[in-house]
């Protein structure tokens, strides 16, 4: 996706606590078996766009991959030809591979349990899939942190945190607009900013 706008959602609750209370939060999600997931979706809206693809790695809490999951999902509407020159995501691909909402969600939501979630940029992810959640009748009420927090405070020198840029600083693997592929970067990036701490 493109640049990601914070996104917010009356349903979701995000911290407002110190930035040491957000690091510590993160670090304490970690420290049990967690999830780091990424969405790409039809645009930038989550009440007007639509979940896209769901990618998730679940990883135990010294950051080895346990289990990874992938799903397309079939919005409603025609792919934008934006996301398709983006991601690579095309028409065809959803219309062979893709889920129904409901399906793709019941199946995510089954895998992960109640494990806490990690995303970068959090709110937005979290507004698509809380969106989706409430469009299926579906229950999603993981524990959701952002990245953010954690990277911050690891390399306070950064001029972009864009993940891009992270994997760079990480050493990590090269997200591509795919949400297993930027998921399985987002990892990545939180073992080495975990480490960069002393944690």
């Amino acid at each position: 996706m493109p640049e990601r706008p914070p996104a917010t959602h009356p349903a979701l609750q995000f911290s407002t606590t110190s930035e040491g209370a957000e690091v510590a939060a993160v670090l304490t999600a970690m420290s049990q078996p967690f999830v780091v997931v990424d969405v790409e979706t039809t645009g930038l809206d989550a009440e007007t766009d639509e979940l896209l693809e769901i990618g998730a790695v679940l990883a135990d809490p010294s950051g080895a991959v346990t289990q990874e999951f992938s799903v397309l999902v079939r919005p409603s509407r025609e792919v934008p030809f934006a996301i398709t020159e983006l991601a690579g995501i095309t028409q065809a691909m959803v219309d062979a591979e893709g889920r129904p909402l409901s399906v793709a969600l019941r199946q995510f939501l089954g895998r992960i349990g109640d494990r806490p979630l990690l995303c970068h940029n959090a709110p937005f992810d979290a507004s698509f899939l809380q969106a989706a959640a409430r469009a299926a009748k579906l229950h999603f009420r993981n524990p959701v942190h952002d990245t953010m927090p954690l990277v911050r405070k690891a390399w306070p020198e950064l001029g972009s945190y864009r993940l891009s840029a992270l994997v760079a600083r990480a050493c990590g693997r090269r997200p591509t607009h795919r949400a297993l592929s930027d998921a399985r970067a987002t990892l990545d990036v939180l073992l080495a900013a975990r480490k960069a701490l002393g944690r």
